[in-house]
């Protein structure tokens, strides 16, 4: 390679390099908007704590702020975690941040949640919001980990989570449940005794009147 190639082909390096850093930092920005946005909505509907956020979630789930954030997780759920104390500077706003996580698809959330237990165990992440995000609701991963759990990564993310709670006895005993399939049995049970419920009240009662 000549003189001028190798200047060009560093240039063209130097060029992409800040072309991506560009990139990454309108997205942070994007990111970090949707999470203020999303946040103070929580906050204007009466939400003090993460606890108020969980107890109103499933309402504040709908909401545009909310969908908004749930629509860019799908796609920036990677760069959302590695640069999450800049996008959400309070435990309140990383609550809502790692639970707008549960539209992602099913290998994505698996890897989501295992950087997540990343910045645990980094102390960078209070392990309350981990455990919170692990279990989604009104979602398609709704049950996830005690659905997948024969599968061979999520029975690696469930005993990691277990070492991170492992001074939880209550909640070792549920990961424990998960791995056994314990917790698969009840929750079809569960589901199946809904449905037949659902079937029953729907069928037309008699006419009597007539």
């Amino acid at each position: 390679m000549n003189h001028r190639a190798s200047i060009l082909a560093i240039f063209l390096i130097g060029s992409f390099s800040v072309s991506v850093f560009a990139t990454d930092t309108g997205d942070i920005e994007h990111l970090k908007s949707l999470v203020s946005a999303a946040t103070s909505l929580a906050k204007v509907s009466g939400c003090r704590n993460t606890d108020m956020v969980m107890d109103n979630l499933l309402v504040l789930r709908q909401k545009d702020e909310f969908l908004a954030l749930q629509k860019a997780m799908t796609v920036s759920w990677r760069l959302a975690l590695t640069h999450l104390d800049v996008i959400a500077d309070s435990d309140m706003a990383k609550t809502i941040t790692l639970c707008s996580s549960w539209e992602l698809t099913k290998e994505n959330f698996v890897q989501f949640l295992n950087l997540a237990a990343d910045l645990v165990e980094n102390g960078k992440l209070n392990s309350e919001i981990f455990w919170w995000s692990q279990s989604p609701f009104e979602s398609d991963l709704a049950g996830f980990l005690v659905k997948e759990h024969a599968v061979s990564e999520v029975q690696a993310l469930i005993l990691r989570s277990r070492k991170i709670f492992e001074n939880n006895r209550q909640r070792v005993e549920i990961y424990d449940k998960m791995l056994t399939g314990e917790s698969r049995i009840k929750l079809d049970q569960y589901e199946a005794a809904t449905q037949e419920n659902h079937i029953y009240s729907d069928k037309p009662t008699d006419d009597t009147t007539r």
